[in-house]
């Protein structure tokens, strides 16, 4: 929706118009709740999601992984993704999504699981916005999440903001 307002002084007249954008889902299944968990704990197919490189499962995102969580903080619905070190699972953007020169808010939960070994080095992870119409493909939003940012247990709220390029966008966790 779009609202207009106009003041006019003796000087000069100023015209605002302010571009409400509701919130857009750059990725289908973002929160990884259409993964079938019926009998099982975790799943490695992924829906709509592909993984190129490391290992990727939906698990549930229990109070045993994550005992710190009250289950609002970064976590969207039941299920989560579980990705090992040197994974890079993407995801290319429907076409017309964003509109170009538009500027939008990536938001994302990162977790760090609770594990039997919490002195274990906590790689991190990168959750990237690309653009894949140029070459070579531009980052145009990158949130990174290191062990400082969570400690064992915690599940978290990031965000990053960016400017959509005109066409093919793809968001890769690496």
């Amino acid at each position: 929706s779009t609202s207009t307002s106009t003041s006019t002084s003796s000087s000069s007249t100023t015209t605002t118009t302010t571009v409400f954008i509701p919130n857009v889902p750059l990725v289908l299944n973002p929160s990884f709740e259409e993964e079938d968990l019926s009998g099982s704990d975790v799943t490695s197919v992924l829906v709509a999601w592909a993984v190129s490189e490391g290992f990727a499962a939906v698990t549930t995102a229990s109070t045993d992984l994550f005992p710190t969580t009250d289950g609002t903080d970064g976590i969207d619905g039941s299920q989560v993704l579980f990705v090992l070190a040197g994974t890079h699972a993407f995801q290319n953007a429907a076409a017309g999504i964003l509109e170009g020169g538009v500027v939008y808010t990536l938001h994302a939960g990162v977790g760090r699981a609770v594990t039997s070994d919490d002195d274990a080095a906590f790689v991190g992870v990168t959750i990237r916005v690309e653009a894949t119409s140029t070459t070579p493909v531009a980052v145009v939003a990158s949130i990174d999440v290191t062990a400082a940012d969570l400690q064992p247990g915690d599940f978290n709220a990031f965000s990053a903001t960016f400017t959509a390029p005109e066409s093919g966008l793809c968001v890769c966790v690496c």
